[in-house]
């Protein structure tokens, strides 16, 4: 395609950055699973507890994360074959401290921590979310949870783990 027009370039433009705002604040519907990824969502469908294990930055937490942000809006892609649920639901996320909470997963599902242009740059689409997550005590700008639009009953809470608070 040959752009020749002052005004097809600026339609381009436009275009490209819808589509990089849609890529930025709805990145789940992006997320494309390993084929063991997959499996480890499968297995939902039918065990109550699941490990998946693998070596560095091969993508367990956002594969984690995916599922949360999946469970929490109740927006399951067409190759879901785990759990659904039908109702809203509340779950934890929890790390070895609050600072590893905030920086990893907190991150993972909502964006940047402390970054207002990046609210919302996580898993969770930034149109679902009913309001800014409440920050926690302690750590900044960690969040201590946030609710999701999809349902008044779909909220997560974060938390470092109980034997290692940070």
């Amino acid at each position: 395609m040959t752009v020749k027009t002052k005004a097809e370039k600026e339609k381009l433009l436009e275009e490209l950055d819808y589509l990089a705002k849609q890529m930025k604040y709805n990145a789940i519907k992006y997320f494309k699973p390993y084929e063991k990824q997959k499996e480890f969502y499968k297995f939902g469908a039918t065990k109550r507890e699941r490990l998946l294990m693998a070596g560095n930055q091969v993508g367990k937490t956002h594969a984690g994360a995916a599922e949360v942000t999946y469970h929490l809006t109740g927006l399951y892609p067409d190759w879901w074959k785990g759990r659904r649920w039908d109702r809203g639901v509340r779950c934890w996320v929890a790390g070895e401290t609050s600072l590893a909470t905030r920086d990893v997963q907190q991150k993972k599902l909502c964006g940047e921590p402390g970054v207002n242009e990046d609210f919302g740059a996580g898993l969770i689409p930034l149109e679902l979310f009913v309001d800014k997550p409440s920050m926690s005590r302690g750590v900044r700008p960690a969040s201590s949870n946030a609710r999701s639009a999809a349902s008044t009953k779909r909220s997560c809470r974060s938390s470092s783990s109980p034997t290692n608070p940070a």
